[in-house]
């Protein structure tokens, strides 16, 4: 497996970490636009996956889980940052909005308001609280909310990195392959039918391994910019992952995201990378955008519904669909300006008071 890069020029916030430094992290402006093109393909591809030219829209997850494994990695690789540390900065990152999506969903569902793919059952709901993967009543392995589906594998790879925090960090990225790609084979050769093997074996997890060498490739300092290593280690990254796909077809994508997202670091190391702070308030709200994305959808159907009933001509399917696409990219800009981010801050502040230590993976890109 590659190896750390050594020596970084920043840190996080971690318990007692290696070296003082009061230089504020810098913001990857590729990788926060890598999330927001991912975060909006899967809006548009739950809308227009139909038409074969949107579909691959979809592998946005795939996009998501390679920049969350290279953003994991990187923020902790010089930090003795504990793992229930870790593990508290990623629950209050990813849990208080999910929680509320997911409660809202099931109210809703409750109220027997539509909303495509959510579930009423309450046992459901306690397991998709708790990210534990299970099979909703219609059969499919979906949480509560349905798209939370992707939470259940992000908090499988957090369990296991905060476990390989205690190693050094040159021998992490050994210890994710070693433990990761035993289990995804496994998943392949022995037959399983229960929700949680079905999802801790799953292909996809390795995505998060080609992020986390791509972390250890090229860090978080903008100043790391060693060509053409960093260009020949991406590719054999984007190999071993082709390589994989000869058994794991789907792991075609997860090179394409590593030659796409390695591709934007190195432009940016370069100095050829527009920095549009536009842009980056797309990538800040990705994850609000794609996990409100449904309320939207069906919400605008709601509308469209009402209006078709009392005036036929407005029966349009076409506008329907841009529109809910709009819709759903501007409801989670807002959900994160008006809730998240306040929401984030307040409950980093109380899990610090609470556990005598700041809660925050000090980056403008801690976010998955």
């Amino acid at each position: 497996m590659f190896q750390s890069r050594g020596s970084a020029s920043l840190t996080t916030d971690g318990v007692q970490p290696c070296r003082q430094m009061r230089r504020p992290a810098p913001v990857i402006f590729s990788v926060q636009y890598f999330r927001a093109v991912a975060a909006v393909a899967v809006v548009i591809s739950h809308q227009l996956g139909g038409l074969s030219a949107f579909g691959v829209g979809a592998h946005g997850v795939d996009l998501f889980f390679v920049i969350s494994g290279f953003i994991i990695f990187s923020l902790t690789e010089e930090q003795a940052i504990g793992p229930r540390r870790f593990l508290l900065d990623r629950l209050a990152r990813i849990a208080p909005l999910y929680w509320l999506a997911t409660l809202l969903a099931f109210a809703a569902v409750s109220l027997k308001l539509p909303l495509y793919g959510c579930s009423s059952d309450p046992l459901l709901l306690l397991k998709s609280l708790l990210f534990i993967p299970a099979y909703s009543p219609n059969g499919h392995l979906w949480p509560t909310l349905l798209l939370g589906w992707t939470l259940n594998y992000e908090m499988v790879f957090y369990l296991l990195f905060a476990v390989f925090l205690y190693l050094p960090v040159r021998f992490r990225t050994s210890a994710l392959a070693l433990t990761l790609l035993p289990i995804v084979l496994l998943g392949r050769v022995l037959p399983h039918h229960g929700a949680i093997a079905a999802t801790y074996t799953n292909p996809l997890q390795v995505e998060f391994l080609a992020g986390a060498l791509l972390g250890s490739v090229f860090g978080m300092s903008l100043k790391n910019n060693r060509l053409p290593g960093q260009v020949l280690y991406s590719l054999a990254i984007a190999g071993a992952m082709l390589a994989l796909a000869l058994i794991f077809h789907d792991l075609v994508y997860a090179a394409v995201c590593v030659v796409i997202v390695s591709a934007g670091l190195i432009v940016e190391r370069q100095g050829r990378l527009p920095r549009s702070r536009g842009l980056k308030v797309f990538g800040d709200a990705s994850f609000a955008i794609y996990l409100c994305q449904q309320f939207a959808f069906d919400g605008v159907g709601a509308v469209f519904g009402f209006l078709e009933a009392h005036h036929a001509h407005l029966h349009d399917h076409a506008l329907r669909r841009l529109l809910s696409i709009v819709v759903a990219v501007a409801l989670g800009v807002l959900v994160y300006a008006c809730l998240e981010r306040p929401l984030l801050k307040v409950v980093r502040r109380r899990l610090g008071r609470a556990f005598h230590t700041p809660i925050r993976l000090n980056t403008a890109i801690a976010a998955n």
